[in-house]
């Protein structure tokens, strides 16, 4: 029997959860990752929207480390979060042993790979299924991509089709893995300086071919990639929790991390999110005053895909957005469809085929919903300008 999937779309909504249950939400997040003592709840803490708002934000596992002891806590509630606790565990390790299947393959096909983002960040939590995910992330090189799709399908994966600079993979009954070509897109200022991440990139020991980024460019690749997520849709509590754990535990040479950050443009950033991670999870808690409860709340883990098209109709204008998402600019496509390096003229007929895709396909995605949003701007009533897409 195979076990259903909850993705961050079908995630519950938390429409009752306010501010109190939010700040509750970050005390018991902060006892949880520092294994400290829970404070008590407040009174009138609405403890369903509690629950709803911590698996929307992907951290009721790691909450029911402070919740499972929590005097007060309703038995139903606790039965919530063990549950998400035990599927997060459950997931991991099953992610765990297919990665490693998928790297040996890798190996035997003499790919090079290099894991990414959370298939790191999660061994530096203090116990395994603390960090909810919903898929892994993995680099290979661009001239290895046919290779890389002959042993995925080998090994009973099913291809979703081209996801800009990934391939996203999924097999019953959870594995979902995005192979990365490239690190971020033309389109995007971080991206020159991670072209050549191959080139500073450190072999990992023994017969394999795997390989890990130096600790300054994973610092800096996993703050570009919080930033980028960060200006487009917004971040929220567990890439925070991602951030204080990143700062805490890479071991790189901060004056050469600080080089690259400014290289990239993400020094501020930096700067701004590594203290809200401290004051929210460091050993001097701060209150969560109401411009950060904002920046986390009510975002879902990566942001809404409504805040994300939001941003963009508000700065291109509803009908320059719209065409922009119908018919990205060649530098976009080209990550998208390879061949457009070496043939620019099929440009528009690719544009075509990846808007039947967009629009008649099995993933629904910001363009369909922009044209959907679009199409009812021009209707009377309280619609322009809103989105019902689901969240990514």
């Amino acid at each position: 029997m195979q076990e259903k999937v909850t993705g961050t779309s079908e995630r519950p909504a938390a429409p009752a959860a306010g501010k109190k249950e939010g700040e509750y939400l970050v005390s018991l997040l902060r006892a949880a990752l520092r294994n400290e003592p829970p404070m008590p709840a407040p009174d009138g803490i609405n403890w369903q929207g509690l629950y709803a708002l911590a698996e929307r934000q992907l951290v009721a596992a790691a909450a029911w480390r402070a919740v499972k002891d929590l005097p007060g806590c309703p038995s139903d509630v606790r039965v919530l979060f063990s549950a998400s606790a035990d599927r997060a565990l459950r997931k991991e390790l099953l992610f765990d042993a297919a990665r490693g299947e998928i790297f040996a393959a890798f190996d035997e096909n003499s790919i090079d790979h290099m894991p990414l983002k959370g298939v790191l960040i999660k061994d530096m939590y203090p116990a395994k299924g603390m960090r909810e995910f919903a898929d892994n992330d993995i680099l290979y090189r661009e001239g290895d991509r046919a290779a890389v799709d002959k042993v995925m399908r080998s090994l009973g994966y099913a291809s979703e089709g081209l996801e800009s600079v990934h391939d996203v993979y999924k097999k019953p009954p959870v594995f979902n893995f995005e192979l990365h070509r490239a690190l971020f897109e033309e389109r995007h200022v971080f991206a020159g300086y991670f072209d050549g991440i191959w080139e500073r990139a450190v072999k990992e020991e023994g017969e394999n071919r795997a390989y890990r980024m130096t600790e300054e460019d994973f610092y800096a690749y996993f703050t570009a990639h919080f930033q980028k997520h960060s200006e487009s849709g917004g971040a929220g509590l567990r890439s925070f929790a991602d951030m204080y754990f990143v700062r805490r535990n890479a071991a790189f040479d901060r004056g050469k991390a600080e080089e690259i950050l400014q290289k990239i443009g993400s020094s501020d950033f930096e700067r701004t999110t590594g203290e809200i991670a401290e004051n929210l999870f460091g050993d001097v808690p701060m209150p969560v005053s109401d411009e950060i409860f904002s920046r986390i709340f009510p975002a879902s883990v990566y942001g809404t895909m409504e805040k994300d098209l939001g941003n963009l109709f508000r700065r291109e204008g509803r009908l320059r957005g719209a065409l922009r998402l119908a018919f990205p600019p060649y530098a976009h496509m080209k990550t998208i469809y390879p061949v457009l390096k070496k043939a620019p003229v099929l440009l528009p007929f690719l544009w075509i085929a990846r808007l039947f895709a967009v629009l008649f396909g099995k993933k629904r995605g910001k363009a369909a919903v922009a044209f959907k949003t679009f199409l009812q701007s021009g209707e009377k009533g309280g619609n322009r300008g809103k989105t019902d897409g689901e969240k990514r």
